[in-house]
């Protein structure tokens, strides 16, 4: 059975950093996850209370490069370091989940940009991965289900050994563009006859501007037509309202990314205990009835103990809370997590989802 935390308000975009409390030196950590669209960090004190929130631009240096990474990590960073009139000796620990940290050889192009930073006491590298998931999940061990523009699934078992996906698009789906490279094949098949019509096509043309289906695949082939992973949500809605192609679409992407976490599991040995599936992305959270039950049933299937949860706090609260790991033997963030995820709700100040 699935289970969706109590809704929290959905606070507005800012720039710049929002305040929460004052700061014990000493006693605080600072958490980041940096992304393909921006950079979030946040400074917590050892109980889990959130001090400072601040955000910057992207930091996934495949896109932006090396220089433009260190540049938003650290605007970020000295934000929330400023907000909480926290100096960097004064950290006592500090996690920073990157995209693009996808190899070991990713760590040289990295960490550089964090040691500048000058932050004291011990630092974890990890994928954005793995916010996401320590977000999510209320104790140390679990498994992330990511389904935004891409995929990609990453885990932890009780001992801590640590599993994640390749999130390329090989050997697992891909969120978005997985549903999007589908309709796009559905809507080909009907118009070679090899299947029946389906309301895809007439969406896609209103979508893109294109006139006929022929103009719309000419488009993607010479260019002049953009059909991008955005238009994912004219699927879904289409398999709401009954499209059959649609429909066998969202089954089809559903059941994938059930496959691909519990593939996860199987690779941590966590199939026959308890844990939490936490389900990440703007496709784990549309809500289509048709993608979540197919998703469900396999999880069902395959860990019938394993409980469903959907994220719906920012993935660099996970990030504070591993940092917060640093600091002991990991009770301290098992016990911060409700006050840190559910906190930063309460507060007046706004916090970018």
């Amino acid at each position: 059975m699935e289970k969706r935390p109590t809704p929290r308000p959905r606070h507005n975009q800012v720039a710049g950093a929002a305040g929460y409390g004052e700061a014990v030196p000493g006693q605080v950590v600072v958490g980041v996850d940096g992304g393909g669209t921006k950079t979030d960090a946040v400074v917590v004190d050892a109980r889990g209370e959130l001090l400072a929130f601040a955000s910057a631009g992207p930091s996934n240096w495949e896109s932006v490069g090396r220089r433009a990474m260190a540049e938003a990590v650290a605007t970020a960073v000295r934000a929330a370091l400023d907000m909480a009139a926290v100096a960097p000796d004064d950290v006592a620990a500090s996690a920073f989940a990157m995209a693009g940290f996808d190899w070991p050889s990713d760590r040289e192009r990295i960490d550089p940009a964090l040691v500048a930073l000058g932050l004291s006491g011990p630092r974890l590298l990890v994928n954005d991965a793995f916010a996401a998931l320590r977000a999510g999940i209320r104790h140390r061990h679990g498994c992330v289900s990511i389904a935004g523009t891409g995929g990609s699934n990453a885990g932890r078992n009780r001992r801590g050994d640590m599993f994640r996906t390749f999130a390329g698009s090989i050997g697992e789906p891909a969120g978005a563009s997985s549903i999007l490279h589908e309709a796009l094949e559905a809507i080909a098949r009907a118009h070679f006859a090899q299947r029946g019509a389906t309301e895809l096509a007439p969406r896609f043309l209103a979508a893109t501007g294109a006139a006929t289906v022929d103009e719309l695949f000419e488009g993607l082939a010479r260019g002049g037509v953009r059909a991008g992973p955005e238009l994912a949500p004219l699927v879904l809605d289409a398999a709401s309202g009954g499209d059959d192609a649609a429909q066998e679409i969202a089954r089809h992407v559903g059941a994938r990314h059930g496959e691909a976490v519990i593939g996860v599991a199987r690779r941590l040995g966590m199939l026959d205990d308890t844990f939490e599936i936490v389900r990440a992305g703007g496709v784990h959270s549309a809500r289509n009835p048709q993608l979540d039950a197919a998703f469900l049933s396999v999880i069902e299937s395959a860990a019938p103990l394993a409980e469903v949860l959907v994220l719906d706090v920012p993935a660099v609260l996970g990030s504070a809370l591993l940092a917060l790991e640093l600091l002991g033997d990991g009770r301290t963030a098992d016990a911060a997590h409700d006050l840190l995820t559910t906190g930063f709700a309460a507060s007046k100040s706004t916090v970018p989802q």
